[in-house]
């Protein structure tokens, strides 16, 4: 993937023809099946920051592929302001993509982040969006932040592109974030950037937002010892688990590898899980697969290999029963739709 060379624009607002400053200009791209809350996540964010200051910093408009109305995830229909086309140089560019989009809709969208990016814009993908940052070439060798559930897939699908597990990040003028709620974090991280941290304080506080994670209430009580010792221990269990995917450990070794008895491990699984670690080991393989088959372009037999099925007929039998449905009949339902079904059980 090429790099765009760019030139760099002065990030204040440009004055109109009165003298004034005109607001600066971001254009959010909405994609057929967004989520509607990662686009109102962004999209409040600079209308606060508008109500806040007093005046118009910001002018936000949507932007589709055809310039027609898409629906988004939750069955909402979103009209545009403007088509991808007619993006020119905006200071402000959000890609909203929520699930995979054919060819005729991706490239458009990469060609428009590639001009905005050489004009000195910032440029933001929230949830997949981020993979046509990358296939952009605009993130160099910087951490991209992406939707946990999607990331596994996508450190296969960009071997060279490194993914972080943060909310948002942000490296130079190239912003990413997970989508949904961690749209709020990355637009207020734009406004602090380009108009200061008091604004951006009084954004946080009109939309209610509170950094670091959740406060804790006078109510709230510490977790006992043999808890939180027990989280961990599930914790452990788990990275293990995860890290062996493809050649599955048996319980004993796992056992072993923790430094307790399989007896004991089995208890503490049963007792906070409702579930044998078999059975949470076997969860772990089919909720990689799940990812994969609706992110990743892998054929059904190298998913199962992947995780850990010798043969086809056990990985379609297990997923079979966990879902209800074949692996392959899973992928051509819901890859392209609005649902991402969880495990039945």
């Amino acid at each position: 993937m090429r790099k765009i060379e760019t030139q760099t624009r002065p990030v204040s607002p440009e004055l109109d023809a009165a003298g004034r400053s005109a607001p600066l200009s971001v254009e959010i791209v909405v994609t057929p099946s967004a989520s509607l809350l990662t686009i109102v996540a962004v999209q409040d964010v600079f209308r606060s920051a508008n109500r806040m200051h007093g005046t118009d910093l910001y002018r936000v408009r949507i932007a589709t592929v055809s310039g027609g109305r898409v629906c988004c995830a939750n069955g909402m229909w979103v009209e545009p302001d403007l088509s991808v086309a007619q993006i020119a140089r905006p200071d402000v560019l959000v890609v909203v993509l929520s699930y995979e989009q054919p060819a005729p809709i991706r490239q458009p969208i990469i060609d428009a982040i590639r001009r905005s990016f050489r004009a000195g814009g910032r440029v933001c993908g929230c949830d997949l969006g981020v993979c046509l940052l990358i296939e952009a070439g605009i993130t160099g060798d910087a951490p991209v932040s992406c939707h946990w559930e999607a990331a596994k897939s996508l450190e296969e699908r960009y071997p060279d592109i490194s993914f972080n597990s943060e909310p948002s990040s942000v490296h130079g003028r190239v912003h990413s974030c997970g989508g949904f709620l961690a749209g709020t974090p990355m637009a207020i991280e734009i406004v602090r950037e380009q108009f200061g941290a008091q604004l951006s304080s009084a954004v946080e506080t009109e939309l209610l937002f509170s950094r670091p994670g959740i406060a804790q209430t006078s109510k709230d009580a510490p977790d006992p010892p043999s808890r939180a010792a027990h989280e961990d221990m599930l914790d452990r269990t788990r990275a293990l688990m995860r890290a062996h995917i493809e050649d599955p450990l048996d319980i004993a070794t796992i056992a072993r590898r923790l430094g307790v008895s399989r007896r004991k491990l089995e208890y503490l699984c049963q007792r906070r899980l409702g579930m044998s670690p078999g059975q949470l080991f076997l969860k772990i393989r089919l909720e990689r697969a799940r990812d994969l088959l609706l992110y990743s372009r892998l054929p059904v037999v190298e998913i199962a290999i992947i995780c850990g099925f010798t043969a086809p007929s056990a990985f379609s039998k297990s997923f079979g029963q966990a879902f209800g449905i074949s692996p392959r009949n899973y992928r051509g339902r819901f890859r392209d739709t609005a649902q991402r079904p969880v495990l039945y059980r």
